[in-house]
C-alpha cells in the first residue's frame, strides 16, 4: 500500500514538475517575442517621428537596413534555362504585384510576366529544385539596380515572411530560418557568420516557397 502511494505521489510529482517547466519555457519564448517585437515597433516609430508618421517613412526605415559588405545579392545566380512560352514557362497579366527575380521589384498590375520553373543552384545536391518564378516579359527588365554588396535590402524581400537556406560549397544545408523580411539581415549574419560552415542562402519566399534570390560571402567565385 505505501510503494502504491509512493509511486502515486512520485508520479503526480513528476508530471507536476514538468508542467512547471513546461510552461516556464514558453512563458520565456513568449516574453522574448514579445520584447523583440517591442523594440522593432520602437525603432520603427522613433525612426518615423524623426522624419514624419507616415507609411512612406516605415518602408524608408526597413529599407535602411544594409546588407554588410562581406555579404553580397546574386538574383538568378543560374542563367535562365528558357524565356518563352512552354510547358514550363507561361506568360501571365497577375491582377496583383507579383516579385520578379531578375530586378528584385514587384511588377505593377498590367505588366506582362514570365512564370517559368527554376533551379538556382550552381553544382549538384540532394537539395536542388526547381521552383516557379516571375521576371518580367514585355518589357523585359534590366538586372537588379541595387547595390549587390553593402547597399539596403530590396523592398521586395522586406515586406514577406522568408525561409532562408543556408549551404555549404558542396552544397549542403547547413541551416535554416523562417524569419519576417525585416529579420533577413541578422538572419544572415548568424547564417553565414565568420565560424558558420555555409557559404552562401538560398532565400525563398515563405508562403509559396518560391525562390526569390541567393546571398553569398564575397569570398564566393561571383
Amino acid at each position: 500500500m505505501n510503494q502504491n502511494l509512493n509511486f502515486t505521489f512520485s508520479t503526480s510529482f513528476t508530471v507536476t514538475l514538468l508542467w512547471i517547466l513546461t510552461t516556464k519555457a514558453q512563458s520565456y519564448t513568449i516574453e522574448r517575442t514579445i520584447r523583440k517585437t517591442f523594440l522593432e515597433k520602437m525603432a520603427a516609430t522613433t525612426f518615423m517621428n524623426m522624419t514624419g508618421d507616415s507609411e512612406s517613412s516605415l518602408s524608408a526605415y526597413q529599407r535602411q537596413q544594409t546588407l554588410p559588405e562581406t555579404l553580397r545579392f546574386r538574383p538568378l545566380p543560374a542563367p535562365l534555362a528558357e524565356e518563352t512560352t512552354t510547358p514550363f514557362a507561361t506568360l501571365q497579366i497577375p491582377d496583383q504585384p507579383v516579385p520578379c527575380r531578375r530586378c528584385l521589384q514587384d511588377s505593377r498590375v498590367g505588366d506582362e510576366m514570365l512564370l517559368l520553373s527554376y533551379n538556382p543552384f550552381l553544382g549538384k545536391s540532394p537539395y536542388q529544385c526547381a521552383s516557379p518564378i516571375y521576371v518580367h516579359s514585355k518589357p523585359a527588365c534590366a538586372d537588379a539596380a541595387v547595390q549587390l554588396s553593402g547597399g539596403p535590402i530590396p523592398e521586395q524581400l522586406s515586406k514577406r515572411l522568408l525561409s532562408i537556406r543556408a549551404y555549404d560549397s558542396k552544397h549542403m544545408m547547413r541551416g535554416n530560418e523562417v524569419v519576417d523580411g525585416n529579420q533577413l539581415l541578422e538572419a544572415c549574419q548568424r547564417l553565414l557568420g565568420d565560424d558558420a560552415s555555409a557559404e552562401y542562402c538560398h532565400v525563398h519566399f515563405g508562403g509559396p516557397g518560391c525562390f526569390a534570390v541567393r546571398i553569398e560571402k564575397v569570398s564566393q567565385p561571383s
